[in-house]
């Protein structure tokens, strides 16, 4: 076995996991968890894709994942806890990785290749998988770290090369989605689809690519304050024109592919509306919502000082400032008055402690009252694409007319067939 990595470094977007879906495993056994049954876990998946997903394949992963956790662990790769990942998955089954960082699989994992005796080539890009005159595949060819060209034989290859996260126009051309303003959450990771360009070239069927989609701000980080402030918490929304939309407590219970879907569905646009209020809640109570190494109830001291900066800025704008409602609506080119009676409607609704619009939960309408505010305006970020390559029930490539391409496998995001155009958080960790 010869593992090739193009990078400088194994793990990739591992680093950007934080569970993995288990059903019967060891570990929940320990935890006194009762794990679902099998048909249970499949009807979610169903029922949220519309039925669209094999439940076949499904069932094989739940039959399986209990098995595969229990495998890990006898790597050496270490968990912390099993829930429901932050409370928005259907079951206890979101095994979480020690640190909640999947660089500790990747670590462990490298450790006992080490052990196995397995060779590891890291800085080695594959950029040509090799067919026979049958087309099977029978080794690749790509350069080393040096930059010489390298060849290897082979019985079968695996391609494991993620998504096209880092390769946004490729990725627009693949998805049909408009991303002349969005970015990558990891620009630091080299996936930009080289699995997926090689085993089309070798005669795999293209499937539809989905995209695990969060917000950003453009100019700034993921870790960012202003980016936890302005795309994740449940303060007021409003679209282009200044209209309310959706109920802004969504990401808190399904996270966010279904926030990003709600705020693409706006044409005009979609905004965040933070008034003094609620940045002194941000700095002081800390956020609703976290992402990443930020945590519910973390305080956000940068984030007066991010909105400013990106006040400033010039060319293309995505936050904008009044000292008054009108003033907001005028900045952003919204229509004032719809802007303000939203404004107005929503604090009505705030203080009787009904959401009789869109059913936001309570304790989470805080109202829209002290200047000066700020809109920000959320664009896309790519943690990840999912699909692209057809794969059967075995992992094999497969071409048009449903047969496998010889010798040709692919694992992990490029191949994977569970998730239909949305991904999914009610089985989380389920890739």
């Amino acid at each position: 076995v010869i593992l090739l990595e193009g990078a400088e470094a194994l793990g990739g977007t591992l680093m950007a996991t934080e569970v993995i879906f288990g059903s019967g495993s060891s570990l929940q056994a320990e935890l006194g968890i009762e794990p679902p049954l099998k048909y249970q876990v499949v009807r979610e998946e169903m029922e949220y894709t519309n039925y669209r997903s094999d439940s076949l394949l499904w069932g094989d992963m739940v039959d399986a994942s209990g098995a595969n956790i229990d495998w890990l662990q006898e790597q050496g790769v270490p968990f912390s806890m099993v829930d429901r990942y932050l409370g928005v998955s259907a079951f206890e089954t979101a095994h979480w990785w020690e640190n909640s960082t999947g660089m500790m699989m990747a670590l462990a994992m490298e450790a006992k290749l080490g052990e196995l005796g397995v060779t590891v080539r890291t800085g080695t890009r594959v950029t040509e998988l090799v067919q026979d005159a049958s087309g099977a595949v029978v080794g690749v060819v790509g350069q080393d770290v040096s930059g010489a060209e390298v060849g290897f034989d082979a019985k079968a290859v695996v391609l494991a090369t993620g998504g096209i996260g880092n390769d946004l126009p490729y990725l627009q051309e693949k998805s049909g989605v408009d991303l002349e303003h969005a970015s990558s959450a990891f620009p630091m990771i080299a996936n930009v689809g080289d699995g997926l360009k090689m085993a089309l070239t070798a005669g795999a069927k293209e499937t539809p690519i989905n995209l695990l989609l969060t917000l950003g701000v453009d100019g700034f980080d993921i870790r960012n304050d202003i980016t936890c402030a302005g795309c994740l918490q449940p303060t007021l929304f409003v679209n282009g024109d200044g209209e309310r939309f959706m109920a802004e407590d969504l990401y808190l219970k399904k996270l966010y592919s279904l926030v990003a879907n709600a705020y693409g569905s706006q044409k005009s646009g979609a905004y965040t509306i933070l008034d003094q209020d609620y940045l002194d809640l941000l700095e002081t109570r800390g956020c609703y919502a976290g992402i990443l190494d930020t945590m519910p109830g973390d305080p956000l001291p940068d984030v007066r000082a991010e909105l400013e900066q990106a006040v400033g800025a010039e060319g293309y704008r995505v936050v904008f400032k009044g000292e008054t409602i009108e003033d907001l609506a005028a900045d952003m080119g919204a229509d004032p008055a719809l802007l303000a009676a939203t404004v107005e409607r929503y604090n009505e609704l705030c203080a009787t402690g009904t959401d009789a619009d869109f059913g936001k939960d309570a304790e989470y309408l805080t109202p829209v009252k002290t200047g000066p505010f700020y809109a920000v305006h959320p664009d896309l970020l790519i943690l990840t694409s999912i699909g692209g390559v057809h794969t059967n029930r075995k992992m094999q490539v497969c071409d048009a007319n449903e047969q496998p391409v010889p010798g040709l496998y692919f694992a992990g995001v490029g191949g994977c067939e569970l998730y239909q155009e949305t991904y999914n958080y009610q089985i989380s960790g389920g890739m």
